[in-house]
């Protein structure tokens, strides 16, 4: 009987350190810094490229993996106190320069005013299509005056999956703090 009790014992254990790491998982997402700005990357997403050659201005590319993976991430930001309206108009002829957007017929909604992890930003959404598929996305652009960075947000999905991404996104942006 003796016995019998330890194995439960155990086993109880062992199954409820099995709850605990599965149920905790924002313990399991990676924090990215770089300098004094950080942000979570969420679960299943992995750094694709990243730009750093010039001492003030800094790009990173995240991009969700795996069954189901259409999302991705721009963050982009620029030492200094930058025109938002001017940022957010160069990032819009960007996506109108290259060929897979122009072919996609990307359109963007009217630039509004909203906040962006409780920063004023300036926001827009996008849509194009590729190889009969409909994206969506959201660009974002504020000030960090902690930091003294302007700072652009690109996310983008396949338009039938954008519900899958939402915490993602959500988490990234709730997650976003200049460390100062």
């Amino acid at each position: 009987m003796k016995k019998f009790n330890r194995i439960a014992t155990i086993l109880i254990l062992f199954i409820s350190v099995c709850l605990f790491f599965s149920c905790s998982k924002e313990c399991c997402k990676d924090t990215f810094k770089r300098g004094d700005i950080s942000f979570k990357i969420p679960e299943d997403w992995k750094i694709g490229e990243i730009d750093s050659s010039d001492a003030s201005f800094f790009f990173i590319a995240i991009g969700k993996e795996g069954h189901g993976a259409s999302a991705d991430a721009f963050i982009e930001w620029n030492k200094g106190k930058f025109h938002l309206d001017s940022v957010m108009l160069i990032r819009q002829q960007d996506y109108m320069s290259q060929k897979v957007y122009q072919n996609g017929k990307i359109e963007f909604t009217e630039i509004k005013e909203e906040k962006f992890a409780g920063f004023d930003a300036l926001s827009t959404t996008f849509t194009f299509s590729s190889l009969d598929v409909k994206y969506l996305g959201k660009i974002q652009c504020f000030y960090l005056p902690e930091c003294d960075k302007t700072v652009m947000i690109a996310f983008q999905q396949v338009a039938a999956d954008a519900d899958k991404q939402k915490s993602d996104y959500d988490l990234i942006e709730k997650s976003f703090n200049c460390n100062k």
